[in-house]
Parts: C-alpha cells; structure tokens; sequence
C-alpha cells in the first residue's frame, strides 16, 4: 500500500503590523475590487482588504499568482507594489 502525503499551503497577507493567514484550500474565489483585494472563504467567511491606492497590475499580478500557484505557499506583502507577492516551497 503507498500512503499519499497531502499538505496543505498557506497563503500569508500583511499589511502594515496586520498578518492574516489562510490555508489554500479554504479560499474558493479571488477577487480584485476598485478598492482592494477580496478572498471569499469556506463557510461563508468573506475577507477584504481595502487599499484604494494599489494598483491595478498589482492585483492582477496577485489574482494570477494565486490562480497558478495551488501547491506552494504565497506571502502577498500589500505595502510592496513592485513585489507583492512572492511564492516558496
């Protein structure tokens, strides 16, 4: 019998002194808005992080990354705009 070995990754956000922490497979939908990010959740739970500064290919850029990246952690810094996301193992 193989055993299968099934991890679950994490998706960090900080803005500013906040950090919030979901796991991958808790978040069903991503979806910018025109004033921030919003991360619909298991069980009904809705998170929005409001930035009415941030530029669109920002959240492009984090939508795509969280789209491609469904077996590795995601760290989304929403205070870096050149680099808000980065994506680790």
């Amino acid at each position: 019998m193989s055993e299968q070995m099934i991890t679950d990754y994490d998706v960090k956000i900080t803005k500013k002194n906040f950090t919030s922490i979901f796991k991958t497979s808790d978040i069903i939908q991503f979806n910018e808005s025109h004033d921030g990010i919003n991360f619909q959740l298991k069980n009904g739970v809705r998170v929005t992080f409001e930035d009415a500064f941030m530029p669109l290919a920002v959240k492009i850029k984090i939508k795509s990354v969280l789209d491609k990246f469904k077996n590795a952690n995601i760290n989304i810094n929403m205070d870096n705009y050149n680099n808000p996301v980065s994506v680790y193992s």
